[in-house]
């Protein structure tokens, strides 16, 4: 039954639904934001769902006072999260993302799933979200820069730096 609304939004076509610090000991010990079995086994694979999964912030004490911020966002990238959110200051959130990049560059984190994760975040940020939210485009006439996803190229063979 508490999967009602899930099912609801997932046929109406959501394209993101954003996962929380809550646990569901039923399905795994982990937050559902770093649990490969609720986002992937559940989302994914039960109800089938294709759009993106934003964590909320990962800087929040429960994960960054836990597991750390680098290794709460290589663990909710490996669980299916496509979307992290920060609240870091550059210098966390350039070490989170160094991280990321080892996680890649050691196959803990397969390209495959950092492609997947682009792709869909992508795929948010085509949408013209000033235009739908009733909202005056950006002078650039684009969509605002916060919106862009970061973007990050690993090669698997080598050691290459990211590029933002």
């Amino acid at each position: 039954e508490h999967l009602v609304p899930f099912r609801a939004v997932i046929a109406a076509g959501i394209r993101a639904i954003m996962c929380a610090h809550i646990r569901y000991p039923a399905l795994d010990a982990k937050p559902a934001r770093l649990s490969p079995a609720i986002l992937t086994g559940l989302l994914r694979e039960h109800l089938g769902f294709t759009g993106a999964i934003i964590t909320d912030s990962l800087t929040m004490q429960a994960i960054s006072g836990t597991v750390g911020l680098g290794p709460g966002c290589v663990q909710a990238l490996a669980a299916g999260a496509d979307v992290l959110c920060l609240n870091a200051d550059y210098d966390g959130a350039r070490a989170a993302r160094d991280e990321v990049v080892a996680a890649v560059g050691s196959d803990e984190v397969p390209l495959s799933r950092l492609q997947e994760a682009a792709d869909r975040a992508g795929a948010l940020v085509a949408v013209d979200l000033p235009s739908a939210a009733g909202f005056e485009r950006h002078p650039g006439g684009g969509v605002s820069e916060a919106l862009r996803p970061s973007r990050i190229r690993v090669s698997p063979k080598s050691n290459s730096s990211p590029k933002s």
